[in-house]
């Protein structure tokens, strides 16, 4: 008797474990061109840079999953708080940010950071660096709120703007505009000169300068001379995905890298 309570014991904890290993877990995303792309007839996810390649690692990897869309913020705080089993599949990774997440190998390389500025403001003509560029406090930047932009950019905002991602609070408006706008937004924003400039990866800006009129009429790039690495993009994980699921994730991305 002891020895089949044992044994149906034994059975139920193995069960339990191949179904935590099982367990669902939520990719969270936002509606973000050329990254991720919703049908605006049916409203669903359905294209993307990385959404194709995401889905590629995910089969490859065969662990079950759901694309959630999600502010940013939100996504980071369940990560950071440890909601639930959640990915944001297209983050930069920082120091900060590897404190409280598990990170993926990098799967995807953008172009450059740059500047978009309205063509005709010729106040910018004479900075050839983000850094000097942020430190004239009568230029206004616009950003997206939870967005990182990498090590240097972070260092550099937090430096000439006093602007930390994670201490909204801390916010100077009279410096730089948070916004919760997506970046064709953003774009527009500074079309409609409600701030100086913004920035994004180079193929992002050039995927909304194509598809949008007001911008293409109006905005134009300015490259830096001190951006001189591309970002690449993980996976960045709650701690509550378990080290093996990463490394199902990681060995996936070698395998669809290589094809």
């Amino acid at each position: 008797m002891i020895r089949f309570l044992l044994f149906t014991l034994f059975g139920i904890l193995i069960n339990k474990s191949l179904f935590a290993e099982s367990e669902k877990i939520y990719l969270h995303y936002q509606d973000r061109p050329p990254y991720f792309i919703i049908n605006k007839t049916s409203k669903k996810l359905e294209g993307g840079e990385l959404f194709i390649l995401i889905k590629k690692v995910m089969k490859e990897a065969e662990i079950p999953y759901e694309f959630q869309i999600s502010p940013t913020s939100r996504s980071i705080l369940a990560i950071k708080e440890r909601l639930e089993k959640v990915c944001i599949p297209s983050a930069y990774i920082t120091k900060d940010r590897q404190e409280f997440s598990h990170f993926s190998i990098p799967y995807y390389k953008d172009k450059l950071t740059v500047l978009a500025i309205r063509k005709e403001d010729k106040r910018f003509d004479k900075y050839s660096t983000f850094e000097d560029i942020t430190r004239d406090q009568s230029l206004i930047p616009i950003t997206k709120i939870g967005y990182s932009f990498g090590e240097y950019m972070n260092k550099v905002l937090a430096k000439n703007k006093n602007y930390i991602s994670t201490e909204l609070e801390k916010v100077d408006k009279n410096k730089i505009k948070v916004t919760s706008l997506e970046p064709e937004g953003i774009l527009e924003s500074v079309a409609h000169k409600d701030a100086d400039y913004t920035y994004f990866a180079l193929n992002e800006i050039q995927f909304h300068i194509k598809n949008n009129k007001k911008i293409r009429q109006v905005v134009k790039i300015k490259t830096l001379k001190d951006i001189v690495d591309a970002e690449s993009r993980y996976f960045m994980c709650s701690k509550e995905i378990s080290e093996n699921t990463m490394k199902k994730i990681n060995a996936a991305i070698k395998k669809v890298n290589e094809k």
